[in-house]
């Protein structure tokens, strides 16, 4: 990857803190926070949208108060009510809100991240995000994006990677 050191100011400090704890190198694409959702970035910065790995917050209300992290490709959709209902063990799930997503992650909303997640929340990435070259995630803002190759994701401790969690 290359050298990023002069853009981490661009990151979120706990996703700098997070990713630099785990050691694992890592690219920064600064973006105009107008583009920085998924689409939008793609389009305006020819990236293909199969790379990104989508942050999707998820909130428990029965049992309350328990929240996870779905990772997903950029050009999928989350199967919320069937298959994660499931993984989470939850009778029910809907998205969190900004309000909930800005106060659990302490991050912007549209450039949350599984880096510095607090360790309370799981992380479920869908396995086929880790057939890509490379992955684009979110740097806690809308100013720029972070590159890393899937196989570091194993770092992370509380991520369970899961077959198709996807419609």
């Amino acid at each position: 990857m290359a050298d990023s050191k002069n853009k981490i100011d661009l990151l979120n400090r706990n996703v700098y803190d997070h990713i630099s704890k785990l050691a694992i190198p890592y690219d920064v694409v600064q973006c105009k926070e107008e583009y920085a959702d998924t689409y939008l970035f793609c389009e305006k910065y020819d990236f293909p949208i199969e790379y990104c790995a989508n942050t999707i917050l998820l909130s428990s209300k029965k049992p309350p108060d328990y929240h996870v992290a779905c990772v997903l490709q950029g050009d999928k959709k989350l199967d919320v009510n069937n298959k994660v209902r499931k993984f989470m063990n939850s009778s029910k799930v809907s998205f969190a809100s900004h309000e909930e997503t800005v106060s659990l992650t302490n991050m912007k909303s549209g450039g949350v991240t599984i880096f510095g997640l607090p360790n309370s929340i799981d992380v479920y990435v869908d396995s086929e995000v880790m057939k890509q070259p490379y992955l684009i995630f979110g740097s806690g803002n809308r100013n720029a994006k972070i590159i890393i190759e899937p196989n570091y994701l194993n770092q992370i401790p509380n991520i369970k990677l899961i077959e198709n969690i996807t419609k």
